[in-house]
């Protein structure tokens, strides 16, 4: 809903204040997606425990319960063992179950011999949820003694695994968690113990990782001649590793009653390392903004201008700049940063007269990760150079250099039309002529001849008479740009700077496609390679600079974000709560689409009720047609040498948001109202997209330039609604005129 601003607003002010459009979808269960199966995600389990009576001194029972959660479906069942296997390879018992609780008995085998702390004798519970697609949840387990619930140890950095060695560097922080379920107080253990293994050890790396059992065999129950540390601490610090050797951390917890942690694994307790020096080459920078995302290949000191990150910035803008790091060694923290602009020399440490306005030194070291520079104004080809310098707390370093030049648009041309849609081309026959169009329409040249005809002309190789119809943009001033077969390189900041206007279009066929941008074969999207991570992206400058883009053809959002798609998601969601739809993305910092979209068949649209203007300066939403319909006999001809199958196609994919998603502004001072600033235009309507989702949008808040995105192709509906439809985003939105030519 839009709501009125007071004519009194303060523009200056406005603020992005929150969300709203819509309500959310609802459901689950797999399924698929235009044809193809998504990916399933494991269940995940639980388990709780709690001793329970029995009347047989000779037993003791405890009743356990256990739960299971499937973001993407239900789960169906679990199954449990009860003491499984400790040596690698061998079968588990397992049982099947729908329960989800049961009392489990034990003969009183497991006390210990009076006089000593050490309990014996544990058993294990193992449980793992099951979902309707018959994936299996990581197991679960829980040991126990007669007397007591054993504690719990878990290694959390570096990340264990069993399926190989982790690479540090020849000082290492290892860091875990650790509790006690039964324990008072904060559930802590009371004491760990551990030890680190090598190769020449007794036993040896190479054995334990063979047979992790083989430590409680040879160490249990008193751990004797180990390292101790008390049960609050979580991190050791080992220094002095030799490198490329392989070394095996083990640690143990255990509780009051003397129980100890029952698994040996090398995914939970034991930690595999191998130790080289190339590990300590500095920590991994990332580097980002609106405009570009950069990762290097690894940490290291990157002062040779080759390895430069080069990009441009719009002019006169405050430049915000943003980063992370990873450290190369294997539980190393990242100590600090500290950047500069434009330095006279890397070796300067004078330190800043000033910290905010003396930018050529160095800054001091804080643990910040963004920062804005000032808007610098010297348009043209000279560059700036910003250095980030970051270190770990073992006192390794990397150094980032992005060289940036900064720009201003001239905006001396009315429109640019991009196609960026991947449709079949002609197919050349032998007498010269091309064959007739198959497949659906359209292909490349009736896409051409649909939007920017001129009209009245004669089709080659077509029945004597037949004339061209006028595009949908004839009348219009506006140039054209295929990335078909063009590289990525030759869309310049450059040449978007001479343009007011750009209406870019990107089909799915085209968004899906996994070829090289601007190849011969199956060539992917250029909006595509614009968004990926490494590459710099002028389409983006260009918005941010003030140009009015016009985002359509039912496969940008897709191909804007399938690049960020965790593994393990349904390919047709995109989601702000999985963090492929977050600041940074197109969509996110442009559209002000920020909650989630999904893309589903839809049959026609229909005009938003939201859509009621209101505001300074809105466009006349009363003339946008009351629905986008699909083609028919009755309405639209069908071309030459076309069929009706397939010319009258009876649903399109929809990419619509679906989630609430409401951008407001105003509000900063006492007595302003906030006010929707996206507004919805059309809604979806049939098929599985269902009815009164946002397919259409448009931005004129105050943040960036008026934004419209279409989540739909064009040249699915009639020609007569999408011929308003044009008019009204170029006449309406854009103000732009039109010579009177007869479409």
């Amino acid at each position: 809903m839009v709501s009125r601003p007071p004519k009194w607003i303060r523009p200056f002010a406005r603020l992005v204040l929150g969300w709203i459009v819509l309500a959310s979808l609802s459901g689950c269960g797999k399924g698929s997606y235009m044809g193809l199966a998504l990916p399933n995600t494991r269940p995940t389990a639980e388990i709780t425990q709690w001793p329970t009576s029995t009347t047989d001194p000779s037993q003791y029972a405890y009743e356990f319960s256990w739960a299971g959660t499937d973001p993407d479906g239900r789960v169906v069942a679990f199954r449990y063992a009860v003491d499984p296997p400790r040596e690698p390879n061998r079968d588990t018992l397992w049982v099947h179950t729908t329960e989800n609780r049961r009392v489990f008995t034990f003969a009183v085998d497991s006390v210990a011999v009076p006089g000593q702390t050490v309990a014996r004798r544990y058993h294990t519970l193992v449980i793992e949820a099951i979902d309707n697609a018959g994936a299996y949840s990581p197991p679960v387990d829980v040991s126990f003694t007669a007397s007591t619930v054993a504690p719990v140890v878990s290694i959390t950095s570096p990340v264990p695994s069993a399926l190989g060695s982790k690479l540090v560097a020849p000082t290492v922080e290892i860091r875990w968690n650790g509790r006690d379920p039964d324990g008072a107080g904060a559930r802590l253990p009371v004491v760990y113990r551990w030890r680190m293994f090598s190769e020449s050890s007794t036993p040896s790396a190479t054995v334990i990782a063979a047979h992790p059992d083989t430590v409680r065999t040879l160490f249990a129950p008193e751990f004797a001649g180990w390292d101790s540390l008390p049960g609050t601490a979580t991190s050791v610090r080992i220094a002095n590793l030799t490198p490329r050797q392989r070394y095996l951390f083990v640690i143990v917890a255990f509780d009051a009653a003397g129980a100890m942690s029952n698994t040996f694994a090398l995914n939970q307790n034991i930690l595999d390392l191998y130790v080289d020096v190339v590990a300590a080459i500095g920590p991994r920078l990332t580097l980002f903004n609106d405009y570009f995302f950069y990762q290097y290949p690894s940490g290291g000191w990157f002062s040779d201008p080759t390895s430069f990150i080069a990009q441009e910035f719009p002019a006169g803008i405050p430049i915000p700049l943003s980063w992370a790091a990873a450290p190369a060694a294997g539980g190393a923290r990242i100590e600090g940063y500290r950047w500069a602009v434009d330095l006279a020399s890397l070796d300067d440490e004078t330190p800043r007269t000033n910290e905010s306005t003396d930018l050529s030194h160095w800054s001091q070291f804080t643990t910040g990760t963004s920062v804005t520079l000032p808007a610098f104004e010297d348009a043209g080809t000279t560059p700036h150079y910003f250095y980030l310098q970051a270190t770990d707390d073992i006192g390794y370093t990397s150094l980032a250099v992005v060289q940036f030049t900064v720009r201003r648009p001239t905006f001396e041309r009315d429109l640019l039309i991009i196609n960026d849609t991947g449709f079949p081309v002609d197919r050349l026959l032998a007498a010269g002529c091309v064959d007739r169009p198959r497949l659906a329409w359209p292909n490349a040249a009736e896409l051409d001849s649909f939007l920017y005809a001129v009209g009245g002309k004669p089709w080659k190789c077509y029945p004597a008479g037949t004339l061209s119809t006028p595009g949908l943009f004839a009348g219009y001033s506006f140039d054209t740009l295929s990335t078909r077969v063009i590289p990525q390189s030759a869309l310049t900041l450059g040449l978007l700077d001479s343009y007011r206007n750009v209406i870019w279009m990107t089909d799915l066929t085209r968004a899906r496609a996994n070829g090289a941008v601007g190849s011969l074969t199956n060539p992917t999207a250029l909006l595509r390679g614009l968004v990926v991570p490494g590459v710099g992206n002028p389409l983006a400058t260009w918005v941010a600079q003030g140009g009015r883009l016009w985002l359509m053809g039912g496969g940008a959002a897709y191909a804007s974000l399938r690049d960020f798609k965790p593994i393990g998601t349904p390919d047709n969601v995109f989601r702000s709560s999985t963090g492929e739809l977050v600041a940074g993305r197109f969509l996110y910092n442009w559209a002000y689409w920020r909650s989630e979209i999904t893309l589903n068949l839809a049959v026609q649209v229909a005009r938003s009720p939201r859509a009621i203007g209101g505001w300074s300066g809105a466009p006349d939403y009363s003339l946008l047609p009351p629905f986008l319909q699909p083609k028919s006999s009755a309405t639209d001809p069908l071309p030459p040498q076309r069929v009706g199958g397939d010319f009258y196609s009876s649903t399109f994919t929809a990419e619509y948001l679906s989630q609430p998603n409401s951008i407001l502004e105003g509000g900063a001072f006492e007595g302003d109202s906030a006010y929707a600033v996206l507004d919805t235009l059309f809604t979806t309507q049939g098929a599985a997209a269902g009815a009164g989702w946002p397919v259409m949008t448009y931005y004129h808040g105050s943040k960036s330039a008026p934004f419209v995105f279409s989540g739909f192709p064009l040249w699915y509906f009639r020609r007569a609604h999408s011929i308003a439809l044009v008019d009204f985003v170029l006449q309406e939105v854009w103000k732009m005129p039109r010579r009177p030519v007869e479409r």
